[in-house]
């Protein structure tokens, strides 16, 4: 059992290392706002399907950790992956009974509200003006389209330990 709970932890740290690398893969930048929010990806697959691993403090740590090395406006991150993270545990609580519909609907719901999340904290500050926040919509739907294959990868993972 305890080996089962240190490999949940592993695969945590070993995905979220992928999506960092995936974070800064380097792209030109008229393409920045084609790169999905691989944060709350990971942030939502774990909060799903282990709310009882990833708390609101753990995702909290990590959205720090991703202000820190994405150079974002400080705690940022955090904020919005303690809400999404809350979000998550509080509407995902019987998600094995969702279909397809309704998992995509949530997962839709929860990757807006993190960036809308963002969006205020930065535009409060006057980190990004109002018409560089219009191009973060599709940053949205290229996350949607990430979603599959990003559940699928992680899925598989799990099924491999």
């Amino acid at each position: 059992m305890i080996i089962k709970h240190f490999a949940v932890y592993r695969a945590m740290a070993i995905s979220l290392g992928i999506m960092l690398i995936l974070a800064f893969w380097p792209i030109a930048a008229d393409w920045r706002y084609y790169r999905p929010d691989w944060l709350s990806l990971w942030l939502v697959f774990w909060a799903l399907h282990y709310p009882q691993k990833l708390g609101v403090w753990l995702a909290c740590l990590v959205g720090l950790l991703w202000d820190l090395t994405t150079g974002s406006l400080l705690g940022s991150y955090a904020l919005s992956s303690a809400i999404v993270v809350y979000a998550t545990r509080r509407l995902g609580r019987n998600v094995a009974m969702f279909n397809i519909i309704e998992k995509t609907v949530l997962v839709i719901f929860l990757v807006v509200l993190a960036l809308a999340v963002r969006l205020a904290l930065w535009l409060m500050v006057d980190y990004v003006s109002w018409s560089q926040s219009v191009h973060y919509l599709s940053v949205v739907f290229v996350t949607l389209l990430a979603w599959p294959l990003v559940l699928d990868a992680l899925a598989r993972s799990q099924h491999q330990e």
